[in-house]
């Protein structure tokens, strides 16, 4: 749930043309002809696709029940749903995602299915939890699985329930990668800015315990604290330097 103490700052985008919500098909949005962006070095020539999921590590492996998880994400004072889905890299005989390139590109057609599944969950947990705030990646960057939670999500806001969109970090970092994300879904959106400054450092610890992706992101863990920092200052142009988070909804 949003905190309304916290939240002081709204805003539109102009991204898009505007559309009616009854009746809108779903937008997966799953940008065929964007570029890939990469995240950890691109595979040399004739390495396997098991090299991927190595240089991403293990812990995305523990999406499934059973195996447990990667850190405690009670740390951060969250319920957690386990859910019986396997990241990307994990899915499809042969695997849908056998390279960096295709692992931020367009959707395989054979999760198309899982768009559905995550869709109807999420209209069951507003069901059944009517005042929650949901939120839902928006998709920056374009990594497949981001993707496929923001067009799952995306069914929720086409009705009306209180969806916010998260900026993909790092990637919404890179210039312009926000303004093309946007232009690629095609909606009007509005933004709300959140101040975090007291939450910045839980962050930040629990970006770092990503251990297989710090090192690929960022260099350092200390070069991603300050990366964080620095983006999370700039949102704000009245009074830059005050810690900000920014959502979008529609």
């Amino acid at each position: 749930m949003s905190d309304p103490d916290h939240n002081f700052e709204r805003g539109s985008s102009g991204a898009g043309a505007d559309m009616a919500v009854e009746g809108r098909p779903n937008r997966a949005d799953y940008a065929p002809d964007a570029p890939a962006t990469r995240a950890v070095p691109p595979l040399a020539d004739g390495d396997k696709p098991d090299q991927l999921k190595d240089a991403w590590g293990n812990e995305y492996r523990y999406t499934v029940p059973g195996q447990g998880k990667p850190f405690d994400l009670t740390s951060l004072g969250a319920d957690v749903l386990w859910l019986d889905y396997l990241e990307a890299i994990y899915r499809g005989t042969p695997a849908y995602y056998q390279s960096n390139e295709a692992l931020f590109g367009p959707v395989n057609q054979g999760d198309l299915a899982l768009d559905e599944q995550l869709g109807t969950l999420f209209l069951n947990l507003a069901e059944r939890a009517p005042l929650a705030a949901f939120y839902a990646p928006l998709g920056v960057g374009h990594h497949v699985d981001h993707q496929l939670v923001c067009s799952a999500a995306d069914r929720l806001a086409q009705r009306k329930v209180n969806v916010k969109f998260f900026e993909d970090f790092p990637y919404v970092s890179r210039p312009g990668a926000l303004e093309a994300r946007q232009s690629e879904l095609g909606i009007p959106m509005e933004f709300e800015l959140t101040e975090i400054s007291g939450q910045i450092r839980d962050k930040e610890e629990a970006i770092a315990l990503y251990k297989s992706q710090v090192p690929q992101l960022f260099s350092t863990e200390d070069n991603m604290r300050q990366a964080l920092r620095a983006y999370s200052s700039s949102l704000r142009r009245t009074y830059p330097g005050i810690v900000i988070e920014r959502y979008w909804s529609w």
